[in-house]
């Protein structure tokens, strides 16, 4: 959770900057929940992907956020991430830096 918010200077540095090699947070602004070890996105191909936070039943304050990715019928990812202090609610979106040309088609989000 961005201590300055969006749109600020700080948060977009924060992300411009962000060096996946080094996979570190930078204080008040961004934190690296997961990185895959391995995988990386391949040009012209098709994933699909599902995002679902729930509060952790047996961790008061925590969260788990359950993070799927396909790329066709083949599982890429499929991880549950701990997050502690949760999100804060407001705002979802996606973005790219590193890839040219990139299409996000038929997304939806829902509030349950």
């Amino acid at each position: 959770n961005s201590t300055t918010g969006h749109p600020s200077n700080e948060l977009q540095t924060a992300m411009f900057n962000f060096n996946p090699n080094t996979n570190t947070d930078v204080e008040g602004q961004t934190k690296v929940l997961y990185k895959h070890p391995s995988a990386g996105w391949k040009a012209q191909t098709s994933y699909s992907w599902l995002v679902e936070v729930q509060p952790d039943q047996s961790n008061s304050g925590t969260q788990n956020i359950v993070l799927k990715i396909n790329e066709g019928s083949k599982v890429v990812v499929d991880a549950t991430i701990s997050d502690v202090g949760g999100l804060a609610g407001g705002r979802m979106g996606v973005y790219c830096q590193s890839q040219q040309d990139v299409i996000w088609s038929r997304m939806a989000t829902e509030c349950i």
